[in-house]
């Protein structure tokens, strides 16, 4: 008898805690990236800091953002919010804006989550029309929630806010609903550690304990999650991305077509001064290399044309097998005032003979 009732009470715990993880199913938390890996067990007993709850609407400009934030104690309505930030920073002193940055973290008690730095030795290629250059930070701080806005808000010391967003999540519902899951488990350890205590049998002991692992593994789970979200409620976070320019990019009203004209224009002489810059300073760089490449054409068309003109000279002197003064003889020759040869007078003969024929 014994046996059976101690068989029917753990199936009635055992059906318990399956309706509550049903019923939390839908309600598991995924918000949090701050710590959410926990070692089993874990708990935050710490009290917990109050809240607030805010309302921001923001907007660009060069003096910072543009809003209003309003409290209220969460201690009046439970509410339990997760604040997190988005700010755009451009500066024209990135490596005193980027210590400036890091020393206001630590002012605020805040923790430096990630962190890039990126960065191009092509200056003058990466560098656009509107005095953009190559060094970019990019990070997320955790700040605590009471200073979530006061923070914001002091960014714009760092150089010009180019955009804000602030997004408020309010993990109220998760949050209760975990909190019931994970006191329905409590109940039902405390339960089984009383059958694990009337135990009889080994049988009934290894169901018991089988059962007994289950809900704790469960309990660790849902404590963890827990704990993650009140870390996420107490510390906000703020993602900085900060750029270094030449200048301050212009936030105004929409331009009309003859002003972006101009702008336009400005714009292009601007690029082809720089280009005309760079490529100066390139052939500058370049110079030596230039002139020893220079002088070795030089060297080499001076030496063609010595040899070209020393084989011209070869070809107008005396040609193999031929005698100048017989090329005076022949057709066509000239003497050297370019006349005709003068024929010699040949002696009469007093024979009366003919001359001999030359031709053979």
């Amino acid at each position: 008898m014994k046996k059976k009732m101690m068989l029917l009470l753990l199936a009635a715990s055992i059906g318990f805690a399956g309706c509550g993880s049903e019923a939390n199913s839908s309600t598991t938390y995924k918000g949090s990236n701050y710590e959410s890996a926990k070692t089993a067990g874990a708990v935050n007993d710490a009290d917990y800091a109050t809240e607030d709850m805010a309302e921001v609407e923001t907007a660009e400009g060069a003096d910072g953002p543009v809003g209003t934030f309003k409290a209220k104690k969460q201690k009046e309505n439970n509410e339990k919010l997760v604040y997190t930030g988005n700010v755009d920073i451009q500066t024209l002193e990135y490596e005193k804006s980027v210590k400036s940055l890091k020393k206001k973290i630590e002012d605020y008690e805040g923790i430096i989550q990630k962190e890039t730095q990126s960065s191009s030795n092509y200056d003058w290629y990466t560098r656009d029309d509107n005095g953009q250059m190559d060094r970019r930070l990019s990070m997320s701080v955790r700040i605590p929630s009471k200073d979530f806005q006061k923070f914001v808000d002091s960014l714009s010391e760092q150089g010009q806010v180019m955009s804000t967003s602030v997004n408020t999540d309010n993990i109220s519902q998760s949050y209760a609903d975990t909190t019931a899951y994970v006191e329905g488990l409590e109940k039902e350890q405390k339960r089984l550690l009383e059958m694990m205590d009337k135990a009889q049998t080994i049988e009934e002991m290894i169901q018991v304990e089988d059962r007994l692992t289950e809900v704790e593994t469960q309990l660790n789970q849902g404590k963890t999650s827990i704990a993650s979200m009140d870390k996420d409620v107490d510390l906000s976070t703020v993602n900085i991305t900060m750029e270094e320019v030449t200048r301050y990019d212009d936030i105004k009203k929409p331009e009309n077509f003859g002003q972006k004209v101009l702008k336009a224009f400005k714009q292009s002489f601007s690029s082809f001064v720089t280009i005309v810059q760079e490529l100066i300073i390139v052939l500058i760089m370049l110079l030596p290399e230039i002139v020893v490449v220079l002088l070795i054409v030089l060297l080499i068309i001076f030496l063609s044309k010595k040899k070209k003109k020393k084989r011209m000279q070869m070809n107008a002197g005396n040609v193999p097998g031929q005698n100048p003064q017989m090329m005076q003889g022949m057709p066509g020759a000239q003497n050297p005032q370019g006349m005709p040869p003068v024929q010699q007078p040949q002696a009469p003969n007093p024979q009366g003979q003919n001359p001999p024929d030359n031709k053979q």
